[in-house]
């Protein structure tokens, strides 16, 4: 009698080609995942800073103010919205400069916050009157500073906080400052003016 030998050869390969389905099959669902943990990071982190301010020169801020005031609210013994603002960046107020750590208040009560781009992270942890801040005024003085990112959250402990005014003696534009913040959810004005240096 003669015994069928089983085809080794065929066996191998079937055995090879099964074992290479599984190993495709095996990396196709590790190469989706990946794919779909990066697209789910890209989304998270778009969601985080969604909205990008409008922002104007302050001029244009302030009159953009005056053609809506017939619709505002009026703020502080009956002045109009434009008129407070204007008063709040141009008017002499109580004011905070806040520069490398070193602290200087000018005032009662500050309303105003003058500081740099460098030094906003570290007035976090420091003390200093920030209970009726409305305004923060940050300079720029360098195409560094016009490029940095400024975190909105930092602001987080001012809880009058209004407005932003850039103040910047570099040239600029309303699209370069309005990329320069996140977390922005429509919680502050934000406005600039480009003064050069004399």
């Amino acid at each position: 009698m003669k015994k069928n030998a089983p085809n080794q050869f065929v066996s191998f390969k079937n055995n090879l080609n099964s074992v290479q389905q599984k190993g495709s099959l095996a990396l196709k669902r590790v190469i989706f995942l990946l794919l779909f943990s990066l697209s789910i990071v890209h989304i998270s982190a778009q969601s985080r800073n969604t909205v990008t301010p409008n922002v104007l020169d302050v001029n244009s801020y302030i009159a953009s103010l005056k053609v809506n005031s017939s619709s505002n609210l009026k703020t502080k013994s009956n002045i109009s919205t434009a008129q407070y603002v204007e008063n709040l960046v141009f008017g002499i107020q109580p004011a905070v400069y806040y520069q490398s750590g070193i602290i200087k208040n000018y005032g009662e009560n500050p309303v105003k916050l003058f500081t740099d781009v460098s030094s906003i992270k570290s007035m976090i942890n420091d003390n200093f009157s920030r209970e009726n801040i409305e305004i923060v005024v940050i300079k720029i003085d360098n195409t560094f500073d016009v490029n940095s990112k400024i975190d909105l959250l930092n602001f987080a402990n001012l809880s009058k906080l209004k407005y932003i005014y850039i103040l910047s003696t570099v040239n600029t534009t309303d699209a370069v400052v309005a990329n320069m913040f996140l977390n922005y959810a429509n919680q502050y004005g934000i406005f600039y003016k480009i003064q050069f240096s004399e």
